[in-house]
């Protein structure tokens, strides 16, 4: 998925072709060329599509024809640094990047490690991206520039590249799944590359976001859920995951010793929470009400592997971790701690080849394109006065699982209001690096 992929997976599942074209209208020319490149869409094909952008998104979301027939290239070989985007170096860039004020002490000084799985960035003709096709590109960049990072003050950063899944694998269920598994097939592959050459005992994170956070869930059934590795991890940042809340909780768990996550301080457990806007949340509640079961179709449509089960979120909510809490789904304390400020991303942060980005749906815009020149320049923070008064309002849902924000300014979030799961991290970067440090310590003092 990745935070544009979920955006289009609701703009498609729920939204009227006046909200996409409205939010199509806020790109600018040169950004809508790089939609239309970036889906395949001919000169002539783009014109006829002019009275209805909602052919956009559609053709985004097309079916890529027989599975089987299609050549995703050899499986990466975790041995060789080009298999991986980091491991556990000294950087500068990506999962290195600093925040301005903030300290990242030399990687051989950090006291844990973190094995990150990335989002969805890859919108091209496959099923799955060939590894030769992997990067850096921009777009992976700025997902990990925005993301991991928040793990790097006290983690060295190991980050696999891999064949993932193409948008359009989250909509077509059958192919979806076959690519899932060839994906999951190259993280598991460079997680136990990883446990044999670098770990070493070492205190360990496990984090992900959005399709990576699908392959997160399963390296805890296969190599965490009933082993001994349990012991050494620090805490699982599976962010925008839509877990079945049923997988750890009640009669069909499969999780029994992870759990998920219940206090600021509790190790070994599961985090997990996806940004929406009040109205989203509220959409979402009346479908998990409604017996129509077709209607919940906002999660990945490949679901959760289970074993040779493939679950989905149906009539029960998500994992829903509140990020101020740190309580999933009420099940905790429910005094929430001071939000710490936001990631900004524009005033010079972010740019282009056009020059500064200037607010979210341009960012989104170059992002769901090739995404030409785009680079984060620095990181800096929105202090909290900015949108206290918002955030003191954060609260999961109970009926969905959602984590209930906003609504957002546009400037920040973007002007369209399906989801805001492209925020998980920029919302609460300063919240989840802090409280790192207090379970690292938890683990370390147990």
């Amino acid at each position: 998925m990745g935070s544009g992929a979920s955006a289009l997976q609701a703009e498609l599942a729920s939204a009227t072709t006046e909200q996409i074209t409205t939010a199509l209208a806020a790109l600018s020319p040169t950004e809508m060329e790089r939609v239309k490149a970036a889906v395949g869409m001919t000169a002539d094909a783009a014109a006829a599509g002019a009275a209805d952008e909602a052919a956009f998104w559609e053709a985004m979301c097309a079916h890529k024809g027989p599975y089987e027939e299609q050549d995703f290239g050899p499986a990466p070989d975790y041995s060789k640094p080009e298999a991986w985007f980091h491991y556990g170096e000294d950087g500068t860039t990506g999962a290195e990047q600093a925040v301005d004020g903030l300290e990242k002490p030399p990687a051989a000084e950090r006291p844990a490690d973190c094995f990150y799985i990335h989002e969805t960035s890859y919108y091209g003709d496959l099923w799955n991206q060939p590894l030769s096709e992997t990067g850096p590109d921009n777009t992976t960049n700025y997902y990990l520039a925005t993301g991991p990072s928040v793990f790097n003050g006290s983690c060295r950063m190991y980050v696999p590249r891999f064949r993932q899944v193409t948008l359009a694998g989250m909509m077509h269920a059958a192919e979806g799944r076959k690519g899932l598994d060839t994906a999951y097939a190259d993280v598991k592959s460079a997680f136990e590359h990883y446990l044999k050459e670098r770990n070493d005992g070492r205190p360990l994170v496990i984090a992900s976001h959005s399709q990576g956070s699908l392959y997160c869930m399963r390296l805890l059934q296969d190599c965490v859920e009933g082993k001994p590795l349990l012991k050494q991890v620090v805490a699982v940042y599976a962010i925008a995951a839509w877990v079945p809340l049923g997988m750890s909780e009640g009669e069909k768990a499969v999780f029994k010793d992870v759990k998920i996550c219940k206090a600021a301080d509790s190790v070994g457990c599961v985090i997990s929470y996806t940004c929406e806007c009040p109205d989203t949340v509220g959409t979402h509640r009346s479908k998990k009400e409604d017996p129509d079961k077709e209607q919940e179709d906002w999660y990945p449509q490949p679901g959760h592997k289970v074993g040779e089960e493939w679950r989905l979120a149906t009539a029960q909510p998500i994992v829903g971790t509140n990020p101020l809490t740190w309580s999933s789904n009420g099940m905790g304390p429910s005094e929430p701690e001071a939000w710490q400020g936001m990631l900004q991303m524009f005033k010079d942060n972010v740019t282009s080849d056009e020059g500064p980005v200037k607010d979210m749906d341009s960012l989104l815009g170059l992002m769901m394109g090739s995404g030409a020149g785009l680079k984060v320049n620095s990181l800096a923070k929105v202090e909290p006065t900015e949108l206290q008064s918002i955030m003191d309002k954060v609260k999961t849902d109970e009926k969905t699982g959602d984590l209930q924000v906003g609504p957002l300014p546009a400037e920040m979030a973007g002007s369209s209001d399906q989801t805001y799961e492209h925020m998980n991290f920029l919302l609460f970067y300063f919240n989840v690096r802090a409280n790192l440090l207090t379970r690292l310590k938890a683990l370390q003092g147990a």
